[in-house]
Protein backbone atom coordinates (compact mmCIF):
# COMPACT_ATOMS: atom_id res chain seq x y z
CA UNK A 1 0.00 0.00 0.00
CA UNK A 2 2.76 2.46 0.80
CA UNK A 3 4.13 2.11 -2.72
CA UNK A 4 1.24 4.31 -3.87
CA UNK A 5 1.91 6.91 -1.20
CA UNK A 6 3.48 10.24 -2.13
CA UNK A 7 3.04 13.18 0.20
CA UNK A 8 5.56 15.51 -1.41
CA UNK A 9 4.37 19.08 -1.13
CA UNK A 10 1.59 18.33 1.34
CA UNK A 11 1.28 20.42 4.48
CA UNK A 12 2.14 19.22 7.96
CA UNK A 13 -1.50 18.41 8.72
CA UNK A 14 -1.97 16.29 5.60
CA UNK A 15 -4.00 13.13 5.74
CA UNK A 16 -3.31 10.61 3.02
CA UNK A 17 -5.98 8.33 1.62
CA UNK A 18 -5.12 5.01 -0.01
CA UNK A 19 -7.59 3.20 -2.23
CA UNK A 20 -8.36 -0.16 -0.65
CA UNK A 21 -11.18 -2.64 -0.15
CA UNK A 22 -13.58 -2.77 1.58
CA UNK A 23 -12.96 0.96 2.12
CA UNK A 24 -10.21 3.55 1.64
CA UNK A 25 -7.55 3.84 4.35
CA UNK A 26 -6.64 7.25 5.74
CA UNK A 27 -3.39 7.85 7.55
CA UNK A 28 -1.27 10.64 8.91
CA UNK A 29 2.30 10.17 7.60
CA UNK A 30 3.70 11.76 10.79
CA UNK A 31 2.04 9.03 12.88
CA UNK A 32 2.68 6.08 10.58
CA UNK A 33 5.50 3.54 10.68
CA UNK A 34 6.62 0.89 8.23
CA UNK A 35 7.71 -2.21 10.12
CA UNK A 36 10.12 -4.65 8.45
CA UNK A 37 9.87 -7.97 10.24
CA UNK A 38 12.91 -10.27 10.40
CA UNK A 39 14.41 -9.70 6.96
CA UNK A 40 17.66 -11.15 8.25
CA UNK A 41 20.27 -13.53 6.90
CA UNK A 42 19.09 -16.50 8.97
CA UNK A 43 15.76 -16.48 7.15
CA UNK A 44 16.42 -15.07 3.69
CA UNK A 45 20.04 -15.66 2.72
CA UNK A 46 22.11 -18.58 1.51
CA UNK A 47 24.12 -19.83 4.47
CA UNK A 48 21.50 -18.75 7.00
CA UNK A 49 19.46 -20.90 9.37
CA UNK A 50 16.63 -21.72 6.96
CA UNK A 51 19.05 -22.55 4.15
CA UNK A 52 21.11 -24.76 6.46
CA UNK A 53 17.96 -26.59 7.55
CA UNK A 54 17.12 -27.38 3.93
CA UNK A 55 14.32 -24.84 3.58
CA UNK A 56 13.93 -22.88 0.35
CA UNK A 57 14.93 -19.26 1.03
CA UNK A 58 13.93 -18.09 -2.46
CA UNK A 59 10.43 -16.91 -1.40
CA UNK A 60 11.91 -14.70 1.33
CA UNK A 61 14.75 -13.50 -0.92
CA UNK A 62 12.07 -12.54 -3.49
CA UNK A 63 10.64 -10.07 -0.95
CA UNK A 64 13.80 -7.98 -0.85
CA UNK A 65 13.19 -5.84 -3.94
CA UNK A 66 9.49 -5.13 -3.24
CA UNK A 67 10.32 -4.21 0.37
CA UNK A 68 13.17 -2.01 -0.86
CA UNK A 69 10.69 -0.09 -3.04
CA UNK A 70 8.25 0.25 -0.14
CA UNK A 71 11.02 1.62 2.09
CA UNK A 72 12.21 4.05 -0.56
CA UNK A 73 8.70 5.46 -0.92
CA UNK A 74 8.09 5.46 2.84
CA UNK A 75 11.30 7.36 3.57
CA UNK A 76 10.55 9.88 0.83
CA UNK A 77 7.13 10.40 2.42
CA UNK A 78 8.66 10.88 5.86
CA UNK A 79 7.33 7.70 7.45
CA UNK A 80 9.14 6.20 10.42
CA UNK A 81 10.90 2.89 9.63
CA UNK A 82 11.37 0.12 12.18
CA UNK A 83 13.17 -3.17 11.63
CA UNK A 84 12.96 -6.23 13.84
CA UNK A 85 15.48 -9.02 14.23
CA UNK A 86 14.79 -12.32 15.95
CA UNK A 87 17.97 -13.03 17.91
CA UNK A 88 19.20 -14.46 21.18
CA UNK A 89 22.03 -14.21 23.67
CA UNK A 90 24.96 -16.43 22.72
CA UNK A 91 24.22 -18.69 25.71
CA UNK A 92 20.53 -18.87 24.65
CA UNK A 93 19.48 -17.71 28.12
CA UNK A 94 16.62 -15.75 26.55
CA UNK A 95 15.41 -18.60 24.32
CA UNK A 96 13.32 -20.33 26.97
CA UNK A 97 13.85 -23.53 28.92
CA UNK A 98 15.02 -26.67 27.13
CA UNK A 99 11.43 -27.96 27.02
CA UNK A 100 9.79 -24.65 26.02
CA UNK A 101 7.94 -24.54 22.67
CA UNK A 102 10.20 -21.78 21.32
CA UNK A 103 13.38 -23.70 22.14
CA UNK A 104 12.00 -27.01 20.83
CA UNK A 105 10.94 -25.44 17.51
CA UNK A 106 14.36 -23.91 16.91
CA UNK A 107 16.43 -26.82 18.22
CA UNK A 108 15.98 -28.76 14.99
CA UNK A 109 17.35 -25.72 13.13
CA UNK A 110 20.47 -25.69 15.34
CA UNK A 111 19.78 -22.48 17.25
CA UNK A 112 23.03 -21.22 18.78
CA UNK A 113 25.26 -23.45 16.66
CA UNK A 114 28.54 -21.97 15.48
CA UNK A 115 28.68 -21.73 11.69
CA UNK A 116 30.77 -20.07 9.04
CA UNK A 117 29.15 -17.14 7.27
CA UNK A 118 29.50 -16.90 3.46
CA UNK A 119 32.36 -14.42 3.94
CA UNK A 120 34.25 -16.98 6.03
CA UNK A 121 33.77 -15.27 9.39
CA UNK A 122 32.58 -17.14 12.50
CA UNK A 123 28.89 -16.71 13.21
CA UNK A 124 26.08 -18.32 15.22
CA UNK A 125 22.54 -19.26 14.28
CA UNK A 126 19.94 -16.81 15.66
CA UNK A 127 22.52 -15.15 17.93
CA UNK A 128 22.69 -11.35 18.19
CA UNK A 129 25.62 -9.39 16.79
CA UNK A 130 26.43 -12.05 14.19
CA UNK A 131 26.11 -12.26 10.41
CA UNK A 132 23.18 -14.64 10.86
CA UNK A 133 20.93 -12.07 12.52
CA UNK A 134 22.05 -9.06 10.47
CA UNK A 135 19.44 -7.51 8.18
CA UNK A 136 20.04 -8.63 4.58
CA UNK A 137 22.50 -6.23 2.96
CA UNK A 138 20.05 -4.91 0.35
CA UNK A 139 17.70 -3.70 3.11
CA UNK A 140 20.31 -2.38 5.51
CA UNK A 141 18.80 0.13 7.95
CA UNK A 142 19.62 3.79 7.39
CA UNK A 143 20.25 6.66 9.75
CA UNK A 144 17.02 7.47 11.58
CA UNK A 145 15.65 3.94 11.29
CA UNK A 146 15.24 1.89 14.45
CA UNK A 147 16.11 -1.80 14.91
CA UNK A 148 14.24 -3.75 17.59
CA UNK A 149 15.82 -6.93 18.90
CA UNK A 150 13.30 -9.61 19.83
CA UNK A 151 13.61 -13.11 21.23
CA UNK A 152 10.14 -14.45 20.39
CA UNK A 153 7.86 -14.20 17.37
CA UNK A 154 6.09 -10.97 18.35
CA UNK A 155 8.01 -7.70 18.25
CA UNK A 156 6.00 -6.59 21.30
CA UNK A 157 7.07 -9.40 23.64
CA UNK A 158 9.61 -8.12 26.19
CA UNK A 159 11.01 -5.46 23.82
CA UNK A 160 11.12 -1.68 23.57
CA UNK A 161 8.85 -1.67 20.49
CA UNK A 162 5.73 -0.37 22.24
CA UNK A 163 7.69 2.38 24.03
CA UNK A 164 9.31 3.48 20.75
CA UNK A 165 5.94 3.70 18.98
CA UNK A 166 4.36 5.64 21.84
CA UNK A 167 7.27 8.09 21.98
CA UNK A 168 6.78 8.83 18.28
CA UNK A 169 2.97 8.93 18.70
CA UNK A 170 2.64 6.25 16.01
CA UNK A 171 -0.92 5.00 15.57
CA UNK A 172 -0.71 3.32 12.15
CA UNK A 173 1.57 0.40 11.28
CA UNK A 174 2.30 -0.92 7.80
CA UNK A 175 3.87 -4.37 7.92
CA UNK A 176 6.33 -6.04 5.57
CA UNK A 177 8.73 -8.92 6.08
CA UNK A 178 8.80 -12.60 6.82
CA UNK A 179 7.24 -14.81 7.55
CA UNK A 180 3.61 -13.77 7.30
CA UNK A 181 2.24 -16.82 9.10
CA UNK A 182 4.52 -16.55 12.12
CA UNK A 183 6.44 -13.42 13.14
CA UNK A 184 4.49 -10.92 11.03
CA UNK A 185 1.13 -12.29 12.14
CA UNK A 186 2.20 -12.53 15.79
CA UNK A 187 3.25 -8.88 15.79
CA UNK A 188 0.12 -7.74 13.93
CA UNK A 189 -2.11 -9.55 16.42
CA UNK A 190 -0.29 -8.05 19.40
CA UNK A 191 -0.49 -4.59 17.82
CA UNK A 192 -4.28 -4.78 18.10
CA UNK A 193 -4.23 -5.34 21.86
CA UNK A 194 -5.48 -2.38 23.95
CA UNK A 195 -2.06 -2.13 25.61
CA UNK A 196 -0.56 -0.95 22.34
CA UNK A 197 -3.36 1.29 21.07
CA UNK A 198 -3.10 5.07 21.38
Amino acid sequence: MVAALDVGGLGMDAQVSITARPEPISLDPRRTAVVVIDMQNDFGSRGGMFDGAGLDVAPIAALVQPISRVLETARRAGLFVVYTRQEHNSDLSDAGNEDSPHRIKHRRMNIGATVEAPSGIRSQILVRNTWNTAIVAELEPRQGDVVVSKHRYSAFFETSFDTILRAKRINTLIFTGATTSICVESTVRDATLPLHCT
